[in-house]
């Protein structure tokens, strides 16, 4: 009867199930099984285990059931890491399988719960591939609001260029120059062009739809890029940018041009919140330290009139914005970027006025701090 009803249930479960016996030959399979794997079970029952695995990952799999066998708990196969099958077409199918181990009467086996997982890794792709298409919307719509102050900050260098190069000119012309004087004129040229060279750098990288690419950042030196963006647009409003960047920071994994991004956000959503304050100095201030020696947090912060106690819930939710013209969707680009590396976004209000917004990221271990 026991027997009798363990099959009812193994057939009947919703996920495939295989039970394999001590020697990795499969003892039996039930109906969702010859669905995902395009066998007739006939065709499976006796074979080896390896017969459903790619060919790629069959060398390493008798190493991994001796390590199973040694410590049979349970647990999910191939933990963190995307796991495929091999169907009887040679075709392969993206799956999650958990094991399980049973002691009978004829022995110890290993059940297998096995689910197709395709259609929610193809969601997946599809729902990050959107996030980076609104993420570059999002970016384009931050320069397009920076877009006079990054045009003043390339015509400073440019105007210098033209009048050196002009000094330069009729210096060589005149008969006159002296070395030294003309060699400093063309060092000046080169600095500014440098400079010109950064601006449009930092312009193109935020503008490039490419894809995502992780390496080891210290979020020092993004600040630096991002304020260094910043500074005619600071200028412009009348803001201040004080910065208090903790000297040895390890390292975080991200993507530098999404996380210049979120700053970026941050930094135009404090000068917005600024517009008003005309009784005292406007000031920014980005602050860099360690949290738990784990984690890397960075907060902007600014001395305007904080933020309501009833919005406090909703400013990361889209089409939430109190700018006149905005898409109300920095934040919540800012809020999905940061998830997406792992991280924290929120905000509060300062004891001492103003809101303050926290982003906290982990950081990568064992990284030697500059």
């Amino acid at each position: 009867m026991a027997d009798d009803t363990f099959r009812q249930v193994f057939e009947a479960a919703p996920n495939a199930m295989i039970v394999v016996a001590a020697g990795g030959r499969i003892a039996l399979v039930n109906a969702q099984a010859e669905k995902i794997f395009g066998y007739q079970r006939d065709e499976l029952i006796g074979m080896p285990i390896e017969t459903l695995i790619p060919e790629r990952f069959r060398a390493q799999h008798a190493a991994y059931r001796d390590r199973f066998a040694g410590d049979p708990q349970l647990r999910a196969m191939g933990a963190g890491r995307e796991l495929f099958g091999r169907r009887k077409d040679a075709s392969e199918v993206a799956l999650e399988i958990g094991l399980n181990a049973i002691s009978t009467v004829d022995g110890p086996f290993v059940v297998a719960s096995v689910i197709d997982v395709t259609e929610r890794r193809r969601a997946k792709a599809e729902a990050q591939d959107l996030r980076h298409e609104l993420a570059h919307l999002s970016r384009v719509v931050t320069v397009g609001e920076l877009m006079a102050a990054i045009v003043h900050e390339l015509a400073q260098p440019l105007a210098a260029i033209r009048t050196n190069a002009r000094v330069a000119v009729r210096a060589i012309a005149g008969g006159d120059h002296n070395a030294d004087e003309l060699h400093a004129v063309l060092e000046d040229i080169v600095a500014d062009s440098r400079r010109a060279d950064q601006v449009i750098h930092h312009l193109r990288s935020l503008l490039t739809k490419g894809e995502v690419e992780r390496q080891p950042l210290l979020l020092n030196s993004v600040i630096d890029n991002v304020v260094s963006v910043m500074l005619s647009e600071a200028r412009r409003r009348r803001v201040s940018i004080d910065l208090d960047l903790a000297p040895r920071l390890p390292a975080v994994s991200g993507d530098r041009v999404q996380l210049q991004q979120v700053l970026l956000n941050l930094i135009l959503n404090a000068f917005e919140a600024m517009v008003e304050v005309t009784e005292r100095r406007r000031v920014v201030t980005l602050r860099t330290r360690t949290v738990d020696d784990t984690r890397v947090q960075v907060d902007v912060a600014d001395n305007g009139p904080g933020i309501a106690d009833d919005r406090l819930g909703s400013i990361f939710k889209p089409f939430v914005t109190t700018k006149p013209s905005g898409m109300g969707m920095g934040l919540a680009v800012s809020h999905s970027i940061v998830q997406a590396h792992e991280g924290q976004l929120w905000a509060g209000n300062a004891a001492g006025g103003g809101a303050v917004f926290h982003v906290v990221l982990p950081a990568i271990r064992d990284t030697p701090a500059p």
